[in-house]
């Protein structure tokens, strides 16, 4: 009988302590998200914006109609430990709370038990560092600074140069040197030499302010141009007499057209 007895008072002692558990779990510890659904009559409530320093964070998960009412699901995370009132955050469309909605009353549980913050606390504060603490401090940061040497030494010894290609946009001179190239061989055709020369027209028309109305009066002035007319006058040169090998030098006569660049159709 005693025996009996026994066992039972056993086990309704761990079914109590059981029981005291899970009401303990059911509540999230500091940077756990925990939910919580409310039922309320209409589909206005809303989470209150995230406030600097807040000690909770509450987002609206999803809302659904059931009996004529809304469920709410909201879920919250707790920046410090405590108990809180949910509803200071929920408002409605005039961003305030509601007058009828009740109070809503959660918990943040600790990371660790009080009694296991106390202890560590209290270890913590036992420890004598010698010299203070402020010596103890600079102790440390230059075992760091010199652990940092080797390895500043090392990373710099087998570094290798990283290249970067940067693409850009080929310039007047890119594009005016195959057609150039075409006319001193005596192969551009004429499509070519109408782009070459609308090219040239138009450039040079906006450097020396010339009207482009006129295609044949801008071509006399631009040919009468000092800098401007080398180009022009060559290629009718090379129109009717093919120059000798070597005889020109396309580099230096594209070296004007270098770092130019405009929008202009010359299809």
């Amino acid at each position: 009988m005693a025996k009996g007895m026994s066992w039972t008072f056993a086990i309704v002692v761990i079914l109590l302590l059981t029981n005291d558990l899970f009401a303990q779990q059911q509540w999230p510890t500091v940077g756990i998200e925990g939910a919580v659904e409310v039922v309320y009559g209409t589909d206005e409530l809303m989470a209150r914006g995230g406030q600097e320093k807040a000690p909770l964070l509450l987002r609206l998960a999803s809302v659904k109609e059931e009996d004529g009412k809304c469920i709410y699901d909201f879920r919250y995370i707790g920046m410090v430990p405590g108990e809180c009132d949910l509803a200071d955050y929920i408002i409605n469309h005039d961003g305030q709370r509601p007058a009828d909605l009740e109070s809503i009353e959660i918990q943040v549980l600790a990371l660790l038990p009080e009694d296991q913050s106390d202890l560590i606390a209290k270890q913590l504060s036992d420890i004598a560092l010698p010299g203070g603490y402020k010596i103890f401090m600079i102790c440390i940061w230059a075992i760091w600074a010199l652990m940092l040497v080797p390895l500043v030494y090392v990373g710099r010894k087998h570094k290798e140069p990283v290249v970067i290609e940067v693409e850009t946009e080929p310039d007047l001179a890119d594009i005016l040197r195959p057609l150039v190239a075409g006319a001193i061989e005596g192969n551009l055709g004429i499509e070519g030499k109408v782009r070459l020369e609308k090219l040239l027209v138009y450039y040079w028309s906006l450097k020396l302010g010339i009207e482009v109305d006129d295609v044949y009066e801008a071509l006399v002035q631009i040919k009468a141009d000092g800098q401007a007319g080398v180009l022009l006058r060559s290629l009718e040169s090379w129109l009717h007499r093919k120059p000798a090998d070597g005889a020109v030098d396309i580099n230096e006569m594209l070296e004007p057209y270098r770092n130019v660049r405009f929008e202009f159709d010359v299809s």
